[in-house]
């Protein structure tokens, strides 16, 4: 069997040790991860919990800025392509 080796932060290594079965492998975690087609969210409850507050602020930022920035470009583009149907 080939074996991989992965570098990975440490703040992805405790999160995926915490959802990580006692008598799992990181392998059998990810073989598993990679094989759900319907994935349970629910373990994924309460994981920004220990996200300081400024920094959370900071995500929702830049969530609405992405959104905001991508609908300007999706309604441009969309309008291009209308104009060129016309």
């Amino acid at each position: 069997m080939a074996v991989k080796t992965l570098t990975i932060k440490k703040s992805v290594y405790e999160k995926l040790s915490s959802i990580k079965k006692k008598d799992e492998s990181f392998s059998d975690l990810f073989e598993r991860l990679s094989e759900s087609e319907n994935p349970d969210l629910m373990r994924f409850a309460g994981i920004l919990k220990d996200i300081p507050e400024s920094d959370f602020k900071e995500i929702k930022k830049r969530m609405a800025d992405f959104r905001k920035d991508f609908n300007e470009s999706f309604n441009l583009r969309q309008r291009k392509i209308q104009k060129e149907l016309k």
